[in-house]
């Protein structure tokens, strides 16, 4: 409908419109004056939701594996999870030149993510958008999770993709859901360097990532099919390896 149009318009082309809605619809849940602000929106937040979730493009029909967010902040930026599902509207590009355009010069981050359940779904702005350079893809709805597997900080001109594939494995791991891919053994002997913390030179905001996930860690299930089949190098980091499907539950305890 012309209304679905309308604050898909709002999202391609008004970026200042559109940040201001994203602050609103990431508040506190909790606090009133929050929770009107959300009232007023919520058409919007409808209309933009079903763009998305009906009449989007499903990954397993996409041409893009890989999707770059950029994000504009001179804080450190923490994650609590890295398999994990976006509620509130995010828009991301295919292209990481233009990534790169949508952050300040010489500060930000680039958040790479990559598919993790085949059924979520995007909407394509690009052409919607005034900006012929501009190649925009809107996830919104957090039905299904997507993958973070790098981040790049543009200031520092850091790329963390060794330590971020590692982590968003090991939150693998600890859900005790299928992998939807084998693990690279950089990312098996990385998790097992940071989990014992033998891994040298490590910078402070990889120690700061790794420090938040466990924070945030308040459940685990091994799942010893999926271990067994995709992650049997890290027996005798967290399972035991002289007796079978056995956690080490003082190591697990101590990581986490």
């Amino acid at each position: 409908s012309s209304s679905h149009v309308l604050v898909l318009v709002c999202c391609a082309d008004h970026r200042t419109a559109f940040d201001a809605y994203q602050r609103v619809i990431c508040g506190d849940a909790e606090d009133e004056t929050e929770k009107a602000l959300n009232l007023e929106i919520y058409q919007f937040s409808r209309l933009l939701r079903e763009c998305v979730e009906v009449f989007g493009t499903e990954l397993t029909r996409s041409p893009y594996d890989v999707f770059y967010c950029g994000v504009r902040s001179v804080d450190s930026l923490m994650f609590s999870s890295y398999v994990a599902h976006f509620n509130a509207p995010m828009l991301t590009t295919p292209s990481i030149e233009s990534a790169l355009i949508s952050v300040p010069r010489g500060s930000g981050y680039i958040l790479e993510f990559t598919e993790y359940d085949s059924r979520i779904t995007y909407f394509d702005l690009t052409w919607l958008s005034k900006d012929i350079a501009q190649h925009s893809l809107l996830f919104n709805g957090g039905a299904y999770p997507l993958r973070l597997v790098n981040i790049r900080q543009i200031a520092l001109e850091k790329n963390y993709k060794f330590y971020v594939s590692a982590l968003s494995v090991l939150d693998t791991v600890l859900s005790g859901q299928r992998p939807n891919e084998k693990p690279s053994k950089n990312d098996l002997s990385c998790i097992d360097a940071i989990l014992k913390k033998e891994k040298k030179n490590l910078s402070v905001y990889v120690q700061n990532l790794y420090e938040y996930f466990t924070i945030y860690v308040k459940r685990i299930v091994l799942n010893f099919y999926w271990f067994n089949e995709y992650f049997a190098p890290l027996k005798g980091v967290l399972v035991r390896s002289d007796v079978d499907n056995m956690p080490m539950v003082s190591a697990l305890l101590g990581y986490f």
